[in-house]
């Protein structure tokens, strides 16, 4: 959210185009009560947003983020942007901490 905000805020002083993706796995069942929130925060900011689902999703975080870049590359590609910035949360971060300790990776 902190990115959407920092970086709508520029694109409106420096008249450029932003546009948001999220993608919905369809892994958790509250994920699209999520993208349809930052669909709302999207809205109030004016600036563009587009939820890009994934209509085959496996329950693999290596899948799911292969997926994720492939929706948003094609997304991309579709609205001719150049740019890709992303965020996570906190929890993302621990998460994959948790992950990669539980597969004996450090780092």
């Amino acid at each position: 959210m902190a990115l959407l905000h920092v970086t709508g805020a520029w694109a409106q002083r420096n008249n450029r185009s932003v546009i948001v993706f999220t993608v919905d796995h369809g892994l958790r069942p509250e994920a699209r009560c999520e993208a349809d929130n930052v669909a709302a925060v999207c809205e109030r900011l004016r600036v563009p947003h587009q939820i890009l689902r994934w209509e085959t999703p496996k329950s693999s975080q290596n899948a799911a983020r292969r997926s994720r870049y492939r929706l948003i590359a094609t997304a991309m590609q579709s609205v001719k942007a150049q740019v890709l910035l992303t965020g996570h949360t906190l929890d993302d971060v621990i998460e994959t901490v948790f992950i990669r300790r539980r597969r004996g990776v450090r780092g």
